[in-house]
């Protein structure tokens, strides 16, 4: 009954919030509100979420992944108050813009880029985590991860992945994009990473942003492509095996089995959920990992190797971003779930005042916020908020300087 109230109050806060011209703010409570909604009924009325990675629907009681799902709408309840909070006193009397400064940066971003830049922007993920992770170890390893890795540079190329596949959607000529998606995609797979779902995501953003729609064909392979690269990232995490080549010999020597579509849909939604319900379960969280997380100090400044290893629920499976922000107690909890609310809002505002560039600049980041904070750690996943943070600091000094400047 507590989960149906929440949804409801929840999908009543989101329309009117939305009804106000908010669109990028909401995309965190939106996709929390689909992913608890999707574990509620596929755990407690029908049986479809409960087939997820490392078999913690088996580990975890009932009682905690009720408590869990309530928590992500409870989450949403307060993000959505402090969205409101936002609108009312930071926002009042300004209306938010239409997107048409947003369709505006994009047609004379398309027209006076040059194509070489475009393809070069769209080559800067992949190139860099080839560098960072190793060549050989991309191609070939033993294990998951690479001893050699480039922790800097693996950061750099993950910033930069959205940025490139969005690119890739700019770039005239199918056979040059389809060959980008290509080499951004077989990168990641060579990782066996879970962000190979980004490439399809933020490609289709970016194709939206061209035409204004999305195309059935386009999205329904988009899809496919991101729920499947899911399931795959998971099912081949733990061979021993790893690496393009031995990825790709794994693939035609056991087959494809189009269940895992359904595993990655999963993988995606209710694995998030029961996750937060093993951790309610089986954690005794250290708060040291909380402040070291939040703490928008360089990552040299700590021992990273260390807030990494400590942070996990099992080999390879990290703590998730609101399982740690929860476990830090429910004072911290509902503060920062509020405050969240209250900063993207106003930061959303702020960014329709100033540029449509910076409006889709700041979607791609609370979008993979809202991603990464349901299966990431915390650290990564406020990364991206320090990013919006560290953008509007920059155009407001930009400001600050250039009024200076005429006045003198």
């Amino acid at each position: 009954m507590i989960f149906f109230i929440l949804l409801i109050v929840n999908v009543i806060l989101t329309i009117y919030l939305k009804s106000k011209k908010y669109t990028s703010s909401l995309v965190v409570p939106v996709f929390y509100i689909i992913t608890a909604t999707y574990t509620y009924l596929g755990v407690f009325y029908f049986n479809f979420a409960k087939v997820v990675p490392a078999n913690l629907y088996e580990l975890t009681s009932n009682r905690y992944i009720l408590e869990a799902s309530n928590v992500f709408l409870i989450f949403v309840f307060f993000y959505l108050l402090g969205c409101l909070f936002s609108h009312v006193f930071f926002n009042k009397g300004l209306v938010a813009s239409n997107n048409q400064n947003l369709l505006n940066s994009i047609a004379v971003f398309k027209d006076r880029v040059p194509q070489s830049l475009m393809i070069f922007i769209a080559l800067s993920a992949p190139i860099l985590l080839l560098l960072s992770f190793g060549t050989e170890e991309v191609f070939s390893r033993t294990g998951y991860t690479s001893d050699s890795r480039v922790m800097i540079g693996m950061t750099l190329s993950r910033i930069l992945l959205p940025i490139s596949c969005i690119c890739i959607a700019f770039v005239k000529g199918n056979i040059f994009r389809y060959s980008l998606l290509f080499i951004n995609y077989i990168m990641l797979f060579g990782i066996t990473s879970r962000a190979m779902v980004f490439v399809p995501f933020f490609y289709l953003l970016g194709c939206f942003l061209i035409s204004e729609k999305f195309g059935f064909k386009r999205t329904i392979i988009c899809i496919f492509v991101s729920v499947f690269s899911l399931a795959l990232s998971l099912d081949y995490r733990f061979n021993l095996q790893q690496g393009i080549l031995p990825n790709v010999e794994s693939i035609f020597r056991d087959g494809v089995d189009f269940s895992i579509v359904v595993y990655g849909l999963n993988y995606t939604l209710s694995y998030s959920v029961i996750l937060l319900g093993y951790m309610i379960q089986t954690v005794d969280y250290d708060l040291s990992l909380f402040f070291a997380a939040l703490s928008p100090l360089p990552s040299f400044i700590y021992d990273i190797s260390n807030i990494i290893s400590d942070a996990k629920v099992r080999a390879n499976i990290p703590y998730s971003a609101i399982g740690e922000l929860y476990l830090s107690g429910y004072f911290l909890f509902l503060v920062i779930s509020f405050g969240l609310g209250c900063f993207l809002n106003k930061s959303e505002m702020y960014f329709k005042k100033k540029s449509g560039i910076f409006v889709f600049i700041a979607f791609v980041f609370m979008a993979m916020f809202a991603l990464m904070s349901t299966q990431y750690q915390l650290r990564g996943a406020f990364r991206l908020i320090y990013y919006i943070f560290f953008i509007m600091l920059f155009l407001s000094t930009k400001r600050a300087l250039s009024s200076i400047t005429f006045y003198r």
